[in-house]
Order: C-alpha cells, then sequence, then structure tokens
C-alpha cells in the first residue's frame, strides 16, 4: 500500500541520519534548574504537555538527568502519606489500603487527599532525589545506533553534547520513532494552525 511504501522510504532515509538531524535544538528545550521548587516544576510539566524533563544546574551547559512526572507523582502521594502516618498512625494504616473495608470513616483516596495539602511544594527538585540518568550522545552518532542504544539502556531521552561539551540539543525516542513511523500526536497535542490559507 502507499502508507506502507512511505514507512519504508522512511525507514531507508532513517538508517542514514545523524542525531543532529532528529534532535530538538537547544532553543526550543524545555527544562528546569535542579533549584527550582517542586511547585514550579510541576507547573512547567502541565504547561509543556510532556512526561519528562530535563534537569540542569544555573545553565543548559551543565545537565544533571531527568525527571520524570510519574516518579514526581509517586512522591506526591508517598510524602502525603508519611504526612498520615506522622499525624495519625490509624490515618496512616487506612490510607495504605487500597480500598476500605465497610464501616471504616473515610475511603483511601479521600484521606490522601486530605494530606496532599500538607505536602511542602517549595522544596526543590534536587532535594526530592527524583533525577534519573540521561544519555549523552555527540551529534555525529547515527540515529539508529542511538534507538538501539535508548532500547537496551531503557532511557528514553539523550542530551546531545557538541565538540566543547556544550548542550546542543535534545532527542527523546519518540523523535526517533517519528522520522519511521511519521508523526505521533497523543491526547495532548494541538494541532497546530495552518500556516497557509487559501
Amino acid at each position: 500500500s502507499a502508507e506502507e511504501r512511505e514507512m519504508l522510504l522512511r525507514l531507508l532515509r532513517f538508517g542514514a541520519m545523524r542525531v543532529d538531524d532528529v534532535m530538538v535544538p537547544r532553543a526550543d528545550i524545555i527544562a528546569a534548574d535542579e533549584s527550582e521548587s517542586v511547585a514550579e516544576v510541576l507547573a512547567t510539566f502541565v504547561d509543556a504537555g510532556v512526561s519528562r524533563i530535563p534537569l540542569f544546574h544555573e545553565t543548559l551547559d551543565d545537565p544533571r538527568g531527568m525527571v520524570h512526572v510519574k516518579d514526581l507523582l509517586g512522591w506526591l502521594a508517598g510524602t502525603a502519606r508519611a504526612e498520615a502516618a506522622a499525624a495519625s498512625p490509624a490515618e496512616a494504616a487506612q490510607a495504605a489500603t487500597p480500598a476500605t473495608p465497610a464501616g471504616a470513616d473515610r475511603p483511601a483516596h479521600v484521606t490522601l487527599a486530605a494530606t496532599l495539602g500538607s505536602v511542602d511544594l517549595s522544596m526543590t527538585i534536587a532535594a526530592t532525589k527524583l533525577r534519573r540518568q540521561v544519555l549523552y550522545v555527540p551529534p555525529s552518532m547515527p540515529a539508529m545506533n542511538l534507538l538501539i542504544r535508548m532500547q537496551s539502556t531503557r532511557n528514553h531521552m539523550a542530551i546531545v553534547v557538541d565538540e566543547y561539551g556544550g548542550t546542543d540539543g535534545l532527542v527523546t525516542i519518540e523523535d526517533l520513532l517519528e522520522q519511521i513511523v511519521g508523526d505521533i500526536e497523543d491526547e495532548h497535542d494541538e494541532a497546530d494552525a495552518s500556516q497557509i490559507v487559501e
């Protein structure tokens, strides 16, 4: 079919691509300083609509890793449960159970929601110890090699570093796969308005 032919052509072109052909340029990178508060990083996740954000120290030329939104939400829930445990051991036991037996005062999700307000969102993202490692790759690396490396390390974000050690760009596994299968849009991607109209 025409779709299959197009995908095969994209795959053949992908074999000749380098990392700098598919990377997001430095100017378009959405990142967070590791000294930013949890609240600021949460706001960045909401505004950007992404699941991973690279972390840096002072400038993008000093990358420190990345934070995943799943880790951040897990930390929020865990901290809220710990706060409940400190306040009342009975409520902590109730919050730890996924379902509340009949006759109990409140369901677990109500207890968790009540304690979320006590979580200190002014804490720096570095203090949460949620940072994960990223890959560091040169711009001349073949894109296919990076895809294989991401699959083997189960690390889906790479910082592209130039010959001077500065940050040149960023590549995610989605950027690589889109070169083969075409644009991948999820429910959070907004359709771009046409640049040219009749």
